[in-house]
């Protein structure tokens, strides 16, 4: 659904939560404008054409204030810097680049879940690209006792989003791991490619494995 004025155009993302309509993010010259499901058509038509301004005042002032905000991600503190026009949220070194304004703590949490889905997508990729295969589904849960889990039936690998607190070696060495186990690579086939590919892959296996053994 949208809602059209004659400065604005306004996208509505519909949330369970029973707030005021606030501004998520500008897209391709559109505001997302998130509004409680309850809320009727006609009257959040009138509130956002009475109150577009203010809404749009807002969050300029939030793209503001977040300018200088830092995001711990993998151990890191990364400088966040703005990106409207972009379709996800990324990293380049100690940068996140992100179209999500992470004013709240469940848009900071939003952004890391983005971030580690594309990393863990782009190990996968360079795998897939060495070993001439494909992993259908890649997908983000929590989980209390596993670093991932392997859906053979449904060809889905799940990976737990508490990797987003883990340093980003330990992340690269669980998500090879898990995409072997995925291919039924033998472990002396694991192990010639963890020497030859991932970093300190030994020391992250004694990890995973003490990890295994606490959460279990």
């Amino acid at each position: 659904m949208y809602i059209n004025s004659e400065k604005y155009q306004f996208k509505i993302k519909a949330i369970e939560q029973n707030i005021a309509p606030y501004i998520e993010k500008k897209q391709n010259g559109s505001y997302l404008l998130c509004a409680p499901a309850s809320m009727p058509e006609k009257e959040l038509i009138i509130f956002v054409k009475k109150n577009e301004t203010q809404l749009v005042h807002k969050f300029e002032q939030k793209i503001e204030k977040c300018s200088d905000k830092d995001i711990i991600l993998y151990n890191r503190k990364m400088r966040y810097e703005h990106v409207p026009n972009s379709l996800i949220s990324c990293r380049s070194n100690n940068s996140i680049f992100s179209p999500i304004l992470p004013y709240f703590k469940s848009n900071t949490s939003k952004i890391k879940r983005e971030i580690l889905l594309y990393d863990i997508k782009q190990i996968i990729a360079f795998w897939e690209e060495l070993l001439d295969v494909i992993v259908e589904t890649i997908k983000i849960k929590n989980y209390k006792t596993k670093a991932f889990h392997i859906c053979h039936k449904e060809t889905i690998i799940y990976f737990n989003e508490y990797l987003i607190n883990q340093n980003f070696d330990y992340v690269h060495y669980v998500v090879t791991k898990a995409l072997f186990e995925y291919l039924k690579l033998n472990q002396h086939e694991q192990e010639s490619l963890m020497k030859e590919y991932v970093q300190d892959w030994k020391h992250s296996s004694k990890i995973l494995d003490f990890e295994k053994n606490g959460r279990s």
